[in-house]
């Protein structure tokens, strides 16, 4: 019930930062040493527990009552606020003696000794106001705060969503790469090899030609399979893993291992497949290399081998364009072999079956 002095002065020095008024029954957060009222800080434990001023997660156990902040604040020198007073002290001295004593204390005019309570309604009317208009202001902040911090949150969120896209296709790019590099060494050790045995049959390309690459599809279990696809008269299709030509282009293989539901009863067909990748903009179109699939003899003397061959040449067909979806139409042969020459010479050797592309430099 008393005014303050000097208002700057207590407000740098005692105001809470939540009703931005002088403290009352101060309390202090143990962690950062901001100073609130009691009642205030009660207020945001219960919505949303952080310190108004650095925004460091608070609780109860963190918050003590601030006795020097109290006696210091009990020191400060008040006006009284009843009109026509003119009395002056320390704020100490107004609660425990003045307000109850003050000669002009509003009171009625049939008792000097009983308050008037119209007058004090009115007065408390006024208070209750402004203490509405505080609590407003305080469930703005908490709201404004809350918002803050949920934008911040998606923020956060955005930037960790965009580096893992970013991980995902990085992972991708280097699962291609390490495939395009398996492929080659293996293409590298298959044609050493043959040097290596029969070093009599490999030919040199002429000048300025370079030598053909190939990619060799081993198909397990395939005397099951073939069995499997001719008892249930279907296609038994099957594909290769995906692999990069020598030039870039990202291919595979499929086979149907009876071509009896389209009319070549007896047969196995074979067929090449161009597929999307990240490398096509860098590439001539459409694809035009001549190549050559392989049945390969499985012979241990390779001077031996009588490998079954068919080659194709692309006349600009749409299945050799570049791909617009994940893969275009395969392009091949119904007719590549016959059942009945698989079960010959050694084209089926511990249940396997090898197959290889050759495509031109």
């Amino acid at each position: 019930n008393g005014l303050i002095k000097d208002q700057n002065a207590a407000r740098n020095y005692w105001e809470c930062a939540i009703c931005l008024e002088v403290l009352k029954d101060p309390v202090q957060i143990r962690d950062c040493g901001h100073q609130f009222c009691e009642l205030c800080i009660e207020d945001i434990l219960k919505n949303d527990p952080r310190c108004p001023t650095c925004r460091i997660d608070i609780s109860g156990a963190k918050i003590f009552e601030d006795q020097a902040a109290r006696r210091v604040i009990k020191q400060l020198d008040v006006n009284c606020c009843n009109e026509g007073c003119s009395w002056v002290g320390c704020l100490g001295s107004l609660l425990q003696d003045h307000q109850n004593s003050c000669h002009f204390l509003i009171r009625s005019a049939e008792n000097n000794n009983q308050l008037d309570v119209s007058k004090l309604e009115q007065k408390l009317e006024s208070l209750m106001l402004k203490v509405n208009t505080l609590e407003k202001k305080h469930e703005e902040d908490i709201k404004r705060l809350k918002l803050e911090h949920e934008n911040e949150l998606k923020q956060v969120k955005a930037k960790h969503k965009e580096s893992e896209d970013f991980l995902k296709q990085l992972i991708s790019k280097l699962d291609e790469d390490v495939k395009g590099l398996r492929f080659r060494y293996e293409v590298f050790t298959s044609r050493t090899t043959e040097a290596a045995h029969a070093p009599q049959v490999v030919q040199q390309p002429p000048p300025g030609q370079q030598l053909e690459l190939a990619y060799t599809w081993k198909i397990a279990n395939f005397t099951r399979k073939l069995a499997q696809a001719n008892s249930y008269n279907d296609w038994g299709e099957i594909e290769s893993e995906p692999f990069f030509s020598s030039h870039g282009y990202k291919l595979k293989l499929t086979s149907n291992l009876n071509e009896g539901p389209s009319g070549n009863r007896g047969y196995l067909g074979i067929y090449l497949i161009l597929m999307k990748s990240d490398r096509d903009e860098t590439l001539p179109w459409p694809f035009t290399k001549k190549f050559t699939f392989v049945l390969v003899d499985q012979q241990d003397d390779i001077a031996q081998r009588q490998n079954v061959r068919c080659t194709l040449w692309p006349r600009g067909e749409n299945e050799f364009q570049r791909p617009r979806q994940r893969e275009n139409t395969g392009v091949g042969t119904r007719n590549f072999v016959k059942h009945s020459t698989l079960r010959t010479r050694q084209y089926i050797r511990d249940h396997a079956v090898f197959i290889k592309i050759v495509v031109d430099p």
